[in-house]
């Protein structure tokens, strides 16, 4: 994972679906001002994520202060005692002998109760603030590879380093300084498993059961991709699908995956939310949640109606896109 999947999402085309949808959740830590010789672990949201990141704006208040220095912390074990850091540190009267310039030093650090390992130490200058030194540092860690990106800068960020910590999952992050630091920004973002968020009750088995009983609703029942209108500078399909719709017991209706999913496959299986139709004072019309390829969400001016009992059209209308499923016997998969 890199900056740009994360904190900043500057994706500029859609696909249907393959959509452009924040997929991640971002929290300001508005209540930290400062940080005086102390470690903090951030209160984050308790989601099953698979990348995580913090993002740390601040000034040390005595930049000549021998080791002042800030930044992230992450993967603390509270029972070997063991963690990293990434910080930045002004060079206060440390400044090059040969001319008498400024910098900033970063570091990254794996702490240990037996002794400090330094894992990478540059010297900063370009793109830094060595004047009051108000700089950002800040850290992307990717679950499914173990990797930590970090980056840092006083106006525009740029990369500064990659650390294998030989380990996946999300760790739990805070922020830290030795010294005084004012905090201008703490910001941390997790981005969801969203195969984990759009887990549901349901199976090939039970919807089988479900769908040979009597009293299903009209919308209720099996339906497979029939044919579609788009324009493929906005949009193109991510598979040709067949779902189930099923009450979900709430005023609305669930659409629930079964197969075809061609874009990001591996990731689609049967019982998988692929969306959501809600009533409205219309008969037959529906707004419509919809989870595209990647599995973010398309809520904006969406649509659903259908036709004549036996065609379902689910309309995209930012995305100049229509997609028409039709109605399945309930004996026919």
């Amino acid at each position: 994972m890199n900056r740009k999947a994360i904190l900043t999402i500057s994706i500029a085309a859609a696909s249907a679906c393959h959509a452009v949808s924040p997929s991640y959740i971002r929290h300001y830590h508005d209540t930290v001002k400062s940080l005086n010789d102390t470690i903090v672990f951030l209160d984050e949201p308790d989601v099953t994520a698979t990348a995580t990141a913090v993002e740390l704006r601040g000034t040390p208040t005595n930049h000549k202060r021998p080791g002042c220095r800030y930044g992230i912390v992450w993967s603390y074990d509270t029972l070997r005692r063991n963690y990293y850091t990434a910080t930045l540190s002004p060079s206060g009267d440390d400044n090059d002998a040969v001319t008498d310039s400024r910098h900033v030093n970063f570091e990254v650090t794996y702490h240990k109760p037996e002794g400090d390992s330094l894992m990478l130490n540059k010297r900063l200058t370009s793109g830094m603030d060595c004047e009051r030194y108000t700089n950002t540092i800040g850290v992307d860690i990717d679950g499914d590879n173990g990797m930590a990106h970090i980056y840092a800068g006083g106006r525009n960020l740029m990369s500064i380093a990659e650390v294998d910590m030989n380990r996946r999952g999300i760790p739990e992050m805070g922020v830290m300084a030795v010294g005084r630091c004012e905090v201008e920004i703490l910001m941390s973002e997790k981005q969801p498993d969203m195969t984990a968020a759009l887990a549901s009750e349901w199976n090939e088995h039970s919807l089988t059961e479900y769908m040979a009983g009597n009293g299903l609703k009209p919308e209720e029942g099996l339906w497979r991709y029939l044919d579609r209108s788009n324009d493929d500078r906005y949009c193109r399909m991510g598979g040709d699908y067949t779902v189930a719709i099923v009450d979900n017991g709430d005023n609305g209706f669930d659409i629930i995956y079964l197969s075809g999913a061609e874009t990001n496959g591996r990731q689609w299986h049967t019982g998988l939310k692929k969306g959501q139709l809600i009533p409205t004072q219309f008969a037959g019309h529906y707004n419509l949640v919809w989870y595209d390829a990647t599995m973010r969400p398309l809520t904006e001016e969406t649509s659903a109606t259908i036709e004549t009992g036996e065609i379902l059209r689910l309309d995209f209308p930012l995305l100049r896109t229509s997609i028409r499923l039709a109605k399945l016997p309930t004996t026919q998969k």
